[in-house]
């Protein structure tokens, strides 16, 4: 089978200037166990702070979500840009994005979907607006309950 059989892929930031900040799609994650969310940035000016939440609503924000996360060492379009650090846990759910370490670099976000507490499904997360530069990002949901290339929205 295929990813696309297998996973539901979602786009939850369109690539554009999120000088402003932004506040990214909330995804739920009641049919699947895991989730993975690949960020890819390119010229970064400033820190970027990524904010992971949780609730029982779409943008309720109600609870931090710790999560595992890697990056790339090296510029996107470079040899070795597909190799990614060890994962390093983030018990708080905000991550500080540094233009020197995430500049034209991408990002994966672990979720496991044990780690949300009973009654929150949704999870929502944001970039501030300290930073500036392109990003895009998108979630894979895997580990499926009912697996389905069809399955239904999971976007608020």
């Amino acid at each position: 089978m295929r990813l696309c059989e297998l996973t539901k892929i979602v786009p939850i930031l369109a690539i554009a200037d999120h000088t402003a900040g932004v506040t990214m799609d909330a995804f739920k994650l009641t049919e699947h166990g895991h989730a993975t969310i690949i960020f890819t940035f390119a010229a970064l000016t400033g820190d970027y702070v990524l904010t992971v939440t949780q609730g029982a609503t779409a943008a309720a924000n109600t609870a931090a979500l710790p999560f595992d996360y890697a990056y790339t060492a090296v510029d996107i379009n470079s040899d070795g840009a597909e190799t990614l650090s060890a994962l390093t846990n983030d018990a708080d759910g905000v991550l500080t994005l540094t233009d020197g370490t995430y500049d034209n670099r991408m990002l994966v976000v672990e979720i496991d979907g044990k780690s949300l507490t009973d009654g929150y499904d949704w999870v929502d997360m944001r970039l501030s607006n300290a930073g500036a530069g392109y990003a895009t990002a998108l979630v894979i949901l895997s580990e499926g309950r009912y697996v389905s290339d069809l399955g239904e929205t999971i976007l608020s």
